[in-house]
């Protein structure tokens, strides 16, 4: 699954973001967003976009780092309402909700236990959560790939641009994946249907 449009304009924005933070200048980054075929007056935008949303940024880089251990340190636990309270001070800040989204993925497609929870914390990431578990169905081990299904139907009618990934997944070489996908694809359409 190709990113959303939304989706793909946040990712981009932090990547943007993150070419910032190293210290280029803005003919630089544009010079690396049409490297990679994104064209100037886009690059243009994308950049002033990430200037406005900068200055919003609520949390300074120790703070940003506090919440995302808290929430890499929730996983470890294994507790549901550990994660969602962890994951709860990141919600004002978007630079800090990028980096809980990258750091869940990364622990996504890493060993069970970890790869579960982050799979859970991840469902609860409305609008971006969907994009990085549709990529653990895809490309991620047998694991990875149940519980990408499985959180995905977690999160119902928010999750209907998997669709089309989770029935690509129902000829998939595991029986637990392809039974997580068939109830992911129920949950979602009867979400979408109400």
């Amino acid at each position: 699954m190709a990113a959303t449009p939304l989706q793909e304009v946040w990712l981009l924005k932090h990547e943007v973001w993150g070419l910032l933070d190293d210290g280029l200048n803005r003919d630089e980054v544009t010079d690396r967003l049409e490297e990679d075929g994104i064209g100037a007056p886009i690059a243009a935008v994308l950049i002033e976009k990430t200037r406005i949303a900068r200055k919003k940024s609520v949390h300074n880089s120790a703070r940003r780092e506090r919440i995302i251990e808290g929430v890499r340190d929730a996983v470890k636990l294994e507790d549901p309402d550990e994660i969602v309270e962890a994951m709860d001070p990141a919600c004002d800040d978007e630079r800090t909700i990028f980096e809980m989204f990258a750091a869940l993925s990364h622990l996504l497609f890493g060993p069970p236990p970890g790869c579960k929870w982050a799979a859970f914390g991840l469902s609860k990431m409305v609008g971006y959560g969907d994009y990085a578990l549709v990529k653990a169905l895809e490309e991620g081990n047998d694991a990875n790939r149940y519980f990408g299904a499985f959180a995905l139907g977690t999160m119902e009618a928010e999750a209907e641009n998997a669709i089309d990934a989770l029935k690509v997944a129902l000829k998939d070489p595991d029986a637990r994946v392809r039974k997580a996908c068939q109830k992911a694809l129920k949950r979602i359409r009867n979400a979408t249907r109400s």
